[in-house]
């Protein structure tokens, strides 16, 4: 009886631990899926962007620091007695998702109760912007800086991408990097 219950308790203590690693391990597979669709996200509004180029709109901000056309910036901001980047100063404040600031791109979700009703939410799953860079006054071609945001899953889960386009008669892509 006793040799029972030692090996019945040295079983639930193998369970334990095994159960341990797969929650371990799922929770790895959850963060990895978030992040993977973070920069999806991110890189799918860096082609919106970049498509957008082709509009040739005004980038100039209001006194507000609001864009005259949505989205669309100056590569420098002044503030005080010096200047800024742009897209730093939309992170730092924390605009990357702002209606006001950014183009972003949501999600539509059907309430769970009413799954044909007009009403839906929306979430939002990336934004992006961009920056028309300081370049010489002849020279033909024109530089822009797009950045752009993404969400994962959980909508903690945030990845940051940006590219440097080429535009004379067509916009052609310089550089990427992912900031984070």
């Amino acid at each position: 009886m006793l040799l029972t219950l030692v090996v019945i308790s040295l079983l639930a203590n193998i369970s334990l631990i095994g159960m341990d690693n797969a929650i371990h391990s799922n929770r790895l597979t959850t963060s990895f899926m978030s992040s993977s669709i973070a920069l999806q996200r991110a890189q799918q509004a860096i082609n919106l962007g970049e498509t957008a180029i082709d509009q040739q709109v005004d980038f100039a901000v209001t006194s507000r620091f609001e864009p005259v056309s949505l989205g669309m910036f100056p590569q420098l901001h002044s503030f005080g007695s010096g200047y800024q980047s742009t897209w730093q100063q939309i992170i730092k404040n924390d605009l990357c998702f702002s209606n006001s600031h950014t183009v972003t791109q949501s999600l539509v979700k059907e309430p769970k109760n009413k799954p044909s009703s007009i009403k839906a939410n929306k979430k939002v799953v990336s934004a992006y912007m961009i920056e028309q860079l300081l370049s010489e006054s002849e020279a033909p071609a024109r530089y822009y800086r797009v950045t752009a945001c993404g969400l994962g899953l959980n909508g903690s889960t945030l990845a940051i991408v940006q590219t440097i386009v080429r535009y004379e008669a067509r916009w052609q892509r310089v550089s990427w990097q992912q900031l984070r």
